[in-house]
């Protein structure tokens, strides 16, 4: 198999193009994707982007996390019953958290 490295895609079409050519057999399911275009940035939650080491990112987090929930809570959905939901729903709203986002889907 080929390995993708530094290939510029210029086109929907081309990008689909050329994963059908590299992973055939179906199998997209063996693979996640970051989904950013910078294959140099560093794999780092939003949170140590904002506070890094040394300032105490985890108060800071459940400190943001807190009142965002109080803020939000009269319009989040109902199915937010623990913090990891939360963290997941704020990180939507663009608050930085300790979750890195990743999918499935190229």
């Amino acid at each position: 198999m080929q390995t993708i490295v530094n290939h510029t895609i210029n086109s929907l079409a081309e990008y689909v193009d050329l994963l059908e050519r590299q992973y055939s057999d179906n199998e997209f399911s063996r693979w996640v994707y970051r989904g950013h275009a910078d294959n140099s940035f560093e794999l780092m939650p939003s949170i140590g982007r904002h506070f890094p080491r040394g300032h105490d990112s985890v108060n800071r987090e459940r400190s943001i996390l807190t009142i965002f929930k109080k803020t939000c809570e009269p319009v989040a959905p109902t199915r937010i019953s623990n913090d990891m939901d939360w963290l997941a729903f704020a990180q939507h709203h663009e608050l930085p958290t300790r979750l890195l986002d990743w999918s499935t889907v190229p």
